[in-house]
């Protein structure tokens, strides 16, 4: 069995880096492309891609994989006044090609 984990690297604020797991490249790309506090692209090149894992026996991510939905809530949840409205309308866009 093949997997495919993508993932998106995120800047920390203060000087740190993260790894956002996402379910799609395309999830990955707009990780990037459009920060969730600046709603821009803060890194000087793409810093998202994916691993390919094979293996005999099935395949579990433990960490957690961010899905669109999930992309979505946590903006219309958590940002009231400053929301980051390119990112939202890449992520809903993303949504309804998903499900076209």
């Amino acid at each position: 069995m093949k997997t495919k984990i993508y993932y998106s690297i995120q800047d920390g604020g203060d000087g740190s880096a993260g790894v956002h797991l996402t379910e799609s490249r395309e999830l990955a790309e707009i990780d990037q492309e459009f920060d969730v506090y600046t709603d821009t692209n803060i890194w000087a090149e793409d810093c998202s891609g994916w691993i390919t894992i094979e293996s005999d026996s099935p395949i579990k991510v433990c960490g957690h994989v961010q899905t669109v939905e999930e992309a979505i809530k946590e903006i219309e949840e958590d940002f009231v006044d400053d929301c980051p409205e390119e990112r939202l309308k890449a992520l809903k866009k993303l949504q309804e090609d998903s499900s076209a």
